[in-house]
C-alpha cells in the first residue's frame, strides 16, 4: 500500500516527517467541508484574540516611553468627601510638598490649557499644557527638534516659548525642519517655537498639541484653588509605600496649619501609568477575557468536530496499523494533521488580526492613551504562534487519545457500534459540550449585564430637549476680550447675530454645555446658616443667557426664570438646580434665600435665589449631577471665565445651520475659532458611545458563543443518533414508542448541557464582579439577568437536542435492522 507508514530513525526521521505532512495535507483536502469549518473557526478565535491582545499590550503592558517609567508617579489631592481627582493640586500645596518631602528627586506641575492658534492656516482651537520648568527633564525625554522648556523659560518676565507635539508640527507646519525660532500666536500672544517632541511623547494626554510655561500665566491663586496635576520621580531607593507614608504625613501637617482650606484633604501617590491608562484598564481586561473565552469555545467546537471525524477514520487508522505502523507512528500522523489545521487557522487569523486592530483603533470610543501605537508586530506574531501551537497540541492530544482507545481487530470488523467510539470517548465529547455551554453562559451573562446597563443609561432623562439643537463653543482670548465687560458684549453681539439667521428659532448661551466635560466649582456660604470653618459647600458655577432655560427645555420648578432685566445695575440674582435646593434647603423653599461666594475675587456680594430649575446632566447620562448655580451672564463676576457655549434651536435640521453660523462668526471676528460643533443629539449619542461599544462588543462575542454552543450540543447529539441507528431501530422493534425514544435522546443531550449551565452560572458569579465599573444602576450579580440568560440558553440547548431526537423517532425499525 502506498500510504504504508514505516518507522524512521536518524535521517529517515526527516523523510518520515515530510511524509506526515504530505499525508496530512492530502487527508485535509479529502474533507474540504470539515477543513474549512475548522480553519475558519480557529481563525476567528485566534485572530480576535491576537488583535485585542495587541490593544492591551500597547495600552496596558508596554512600559511608558520615559526614563525609568516605574519611578514616575502622580500626586493626587484626595478629598475625603468625594471621589479622587488627578487634577486636584494647588500651587501653594505643591510648594510645601517640595520643601517638606525627601522621597522624590524631582517634582513638576502641569495643567490643561486651551489655545486659540493663529498660524499659517485658519485660526483653530487646540488643547495644550502649561508646565513648570522641571517637567520635561523629569520625564527624561529629549526633543526631536530643538530643545524642551527649561527653568529659565518658566520664570516671571521670561519670553514666551512653546514646544510642539509631533502631530501638530506635521499638521500645522508640514514637518518643516526650519521650524525653530518661528513665531506662533497663542491666545493673542506671540510665542517662539523652541522645540518639537518625538511622535511617541503624549503626556498627559494624546491630544495635547503644545506645551508652554506655567509661571507667567497663573497669577496669585488661593490655597484651595486645586486644578493642577503634580508629577514626581521617586528616588531609586524609595518604594511607593514609603512615598505614600511621607505624603500622608505632610498632608496631615498642612491640614493642621491650614484648616480652612486643607481640612479633609489627603494625598495619594499613584503610578503615572495607572493615571494615563485611567478607567479603561478594567474594560480592556474584561473584553480581552471575553475574546479569550470565545477562543476556548472555538477550540472546544473544533475538538468535538475532530472527535467525530476521528471516529469515522478508525478503520483507516486500523489498516495503517495492520500494515506495520506502530501506535506512536499513527498518533504522530494524527498530531501532524492537527498542527497543519491549526497553522492554517493561525495564518488566516493573523490576517484577520491586522484588519481587526485597525478597526478597533478607528471605532474605539473616547481617548485611550497609546491606542494609536497598537499593531500586530513580531512580538504579537510570536504570541499568536504560541497560541496556535498550544491549540494544536491540545487538539492533537484529544485526537491521539481517541486513536489510542480502539483495537485494530474491532476496527477491522467494521462493527458500527464499535465505530461509534467507546464509553470514554463519548464521555469526552459530552465533557467538551459541558465546557462549551459553561463558557457560553459566562459570556452571555456578561453581555446581558452590559446590555441591560446600557438600556438603563439611555433611559435616563438628560433634563432638557435635545432635538433640533446645534451647539458649539468659543473662547475669546485676544486682548480685545481681556476684560469681563468686553466678553459680555461679545456674547450679546453674537446672540443678536445668530438670532437673525434664516432657520433659527432661538439662541441661548451657557458657560458649560450639557453632556460635556469640565466644570467650574466654587465654594459658597448661605445667609443665616453657620458652618464650621473649612466646611463651606461647593456648587458648579454656570453663566447663562436669560432665554437659555426656555429654549433648551429645562423645566422651571419654583420661582421665576432669569430675564433680560437681570443686568449689572439690578439686584444680583441666581437660579439653582433641584439638587442644590434639596441639599442646602431640605424641605424648604429656597426662593428668596441668599448665598455668597467665599472667594473675595468674585466680588459679587449676596445673591438672591429667584428660582429652581430641574437638574441637567452636565457630565454625562451616567454621572451624578452636582449642585449648580446659574448666574445671568450680564451679572457674571468670575474673573477668568472667557469660554462660552452657544445653543441654537433650528426650525428644522440643526446640522444644516452650521455654514451660516460659521459665516456669522467670521463676520463678527475672524480671529476667534469656533470648536466642538455638534448637534445636541450627537452629544447625547457620544455620552453613551463607550457603553454602547462595550455592550455591542461583548454582546457580539456572546452571540457567537451561543451559536457555537448550540452547534456543539446539536453536533454531539446528532452524531450520537447517527451512530445509534441500530439501537434505536431495535428499541422500536421491541415496542418502544416514539415519545420514549425522544425522551431518551433529549435526556442524554441535556445532561451535559445542564451541567454546563450550572458550572457557567457559578463561574459567572465569580467573574462578573470585575465588571462593576462598567455597569450602571445594576448589580454584577443581577438575578434577572442570571436567571433569564440561564433559562434562555437552556431552552436553546433543548431545541438543539430535539432536532436530532425527532430524526431518531423517524427511524424505520425494519430498515435499520436489515441494514445492520
Amino acid at each position: 500500500m502506498r500510504d504504508k507508514l514505516p518507522e524512521y530513525s536518524g535521517k529517515g526521521l526527516a523523510a518520515g516527517l515530510w511524509q506526515d505532512l504530505k499525508i496530512g495535507l492530502r487527508t485535509l483536502a479529502k474533507g474540504p467541508g470539515f477543513t474549512a469549518v475548522a480553519v475558519v473557526t480557529l481563525a476567528l478565535g485566534i485572530g480576535a484574540t491576537t488583535a485585542f491582545f495587541s490593544i492591551v499590550h500597547a495600552v496596558l503592558l508596554k512600559p511608558l516611553p520615559y526614563s525609568d517609567p516605574d519611578r514616575l508617579v502622580v500626586l493626587q489631592g484626595a478629598p475625603a468627601d468625594r471621589g479622587k481627582s488627578s487634577w486636584s493640586v494647588s500651587p501653594l500645596d505643591f510648594e510645601d510638598w517640595k520643601r517638606a518631602t525627601d522621597s522624590f528627586e524631582a517634582m513638576a506641575l502641569t495643567t490643561y490649557w486651551t489655545f486659540n492658534v493663529i498660524g499659517p492656516q485658519a485660526p483653530e482651537r487646540v488643547l495644550g499644557n502649561r508646565v513648570t520648568g522641571e517637567f520635561f527633564e523629569l520625564l527624561g525625554v529629549p526633543a526631536l527638534v530643538g530643545r524642551t522648556l527649561m527653568d529659565d523659560d518658566d520664570r516671571p518676565g521670561a519670553p514666551d516659548t512653546v514646544v510642539l507635539s509631533y502631530g501638530f508640527w506635521q499638521r500645522m507646519f508640514g514637518a518643516d525642519p526650519e521650524i525653530l525660532g518661528r513665531i506662533l500666536t497663542l491666545n493673542g500672544r506671540s510665542h517662539t517655537i523652541v522645540g518639537v517632541m518625538p511622535s511617541y511623547f503624549a503626556f498627559p494626554a494624546e491630544d495635547v498639541a503644545v506645551w508652554g510655561a506655567l509661571a507667567d500665566n497663573m497669577g496669585e491663586l488661593p490655597r484651595d484653588s486645586r486644578f493642577l496635576l503634580a508629577v514626581a520621580r521617586m528616588k531609586p531607593s524609595v518604594k511607593p509605600e514609603q512615598a505614600q507614608a511621607e505624603m500622608t504625613q505632610v498632608a496631615a501637617q498642612l491640614e493642621e496649619e491650614y484648616p480652612d482650606t486643607n481640612k479633609g484633604w489627603g494625598v495619594k501617590v499613584v503610578s503615572a501609568h495607572q493615571i494615563l491608562v485611567g478607567d479603561v484598564q478594567a474594560a480592556l481586561w474584561i473584553l480581552l477575557g471575553a475574546v479569550g473565552f470565545a477562543l476556548l469555545i472555538a477550540c472546544t467546537n473544533v475538538a468535538n468536530l475532530q472527535l467525530a471525524r476521528q471516529a469515522a477514520r478508525q478503520q483507516e487508522l486500523a489498516i495503517r496499523t495492520a500494515l506495520g505502523a506502530s501506535p506512536w507512528r499513527v498518533m504522530r500522523q494524527v498530531l501532524t494533521e492537527n498542527i497543519l489545521l491549526t497553522l492554517f487557522g493561525a495564518a488566516l487569523g493573523l490576517g484577520i488580526a491586522f484588519f481587526a486592530v485597525d478597526w478597533l483603533k478607528r471605532f474605539y470610543p473616547g481617548e485611550v492613551h497609546r491606542l494609536a501605537d497598537a499593531e500586530v508586530n513580531l512580538a504579537i506574531v510570536a504570541i499568536a504562534a504560541g497560541l496556535a501551537l498550544v491549540t494544536a497540541l491540545g487538539l492533537g492530544a484529544i485526537a491521539m487519545f481517541q486513536a489510542s482507545q480502539h483495537s485494530t481487530d474491532d476496527a477491522l470488523k467494521e462493527n458500527r457500534r464499535t465505530l461509534a467510539g467507546g464509553r470514554k470517548l463519548e464521555q469526552m465529547r459530552r465533557l467538551l459540550v459541558t465546557g462549551e455551554v459553561a463558557l457560553a453562559l459566562v459570556l452571555l451573562i456578561g453581555g446581558g449585564l452590559l446590555v441591560r446597563s446600557f438600556v438603563r443609561v439611555t433611559a435616563v432623562d438628560p433634563g432638557f430637549r435635545t432635538e433640533n439643537l446645534l451647539s458649539f463653543n468659543v473662547w475669546p482670548t485676544t486682548s480685545a476680550y481681556r476684560e469681563p465687560h468686553q466678553q459680555k458684549e461679545y456674547i450679546r453681539r453674537t446672540m443678536e447675530s445668530l438670532a437673525t439667521l434664516p432657520g433659527v428659532e432661538a439662541v441661548g448661551a451657557v458657560s458649560q454645555l450639557p453632556l460635556s466635560a469640565g466644570r467650574t466649582a466654587l465654594k459658597f456660604e448661605v445667609e443665616g446658616k453657620l458652618l464650621p470653618l473649612g466646611d463651606a459647600p461647593e456648587a458648579d458655577y454656570r453663566s447663562v443667557s436669560p432665554s437659555y432655560f426656555e429654549m433648551v427645555g429645562v423645566p422651571l420648578l419654583r420661582g421665576r426664570s432669569l430675564t433680560p432685566q437681570d443686568r449689572e445695575p439690578s439686584q444680583k440674582v441666581v437660579v439653582v438646580n433641584d439638587k442644590m435646593a434639596r441639599q442646602i434647603w431640605p424641605g424648604e423653599d429656597p426662593v428668596g434665600s441668599r448665598i455668597r461666594w467665599t472667594d473675595p475675587k468674585m466680588n459679587a456680594g449676596w445673591l438672591t435665589v429667584v428660582g429652581v430649575v430641574g437638574d441637567v446632566k452636565s457630565l454625562g447620562l451616567d454621572a451624578q449631577e452636582r449642585p449648580a448655580v446659574y448666574v445671568p451672564y450680564m451679572q457674571r463676576t468670575h474673573p477668568h471665565m472667557r469660554w462660552t457655549g452657544f445653543v441654537v434651536r433650528a426650525q428644522g435640521d440643526a446640522g444644516a445651520l452650521w455654514p451660516s453660523v460659521r459665516k456669522a462668526f467670521v463676520d463678527l471676528d475672524p480671529t476667534i475659532p469656533v470648536y466642538d460643533v455638534r448637534t445636541m443629539d450627537d452629544r447625547l449619542d457620544s455620552s453613551v458611545a463607550e457603553r454602547r461599544f462595550y455592550a455591542h462588543f461583548l454582546g457580539g462575542f456572546a452571540f457567537v458563543a451561543l451559536v457555537l454552543g448550540v452547534v456543539g450540543v446539536y453536533g454531539v447529539i446528532s452524531y450520537s443518533v447517527s451512530r445509534r441507528t441500530h439501537e434505536m431501530g431495535l428499541r422500536m422493534a421491541l415496542g418502544a414508542q416514539r415519545a420514549d425514544v425522544m425522551r431518551l435522546v433529549v435526556r442524554q443531550g441535556m445532561r451535559p448541557a445542564l451541567a454546563g449551565l450550572g458550572l457557567g452560572a457559578i463561574s459567572a458569579l465569580a467573574l462578573t464582579r470585575w465588571m462593576k465599573s462598567l455597569l450602571f444602576e445594576i448589580s454584577a450579580t443581577d438575578p434577572m439577568t442570571f436567571v433569564g440568560v440561564t433559562i434562555g440558553l437552556g431552552l436553546v440547548a433543548l431545541v438543539a437536542c430535539m432536532v436530532p431526537a425527532l430524526r431518531a423517532t423517524r427511524v424505520d425499525p425494519s430498515s435499520a435492522l436489515r441494514h445492520e
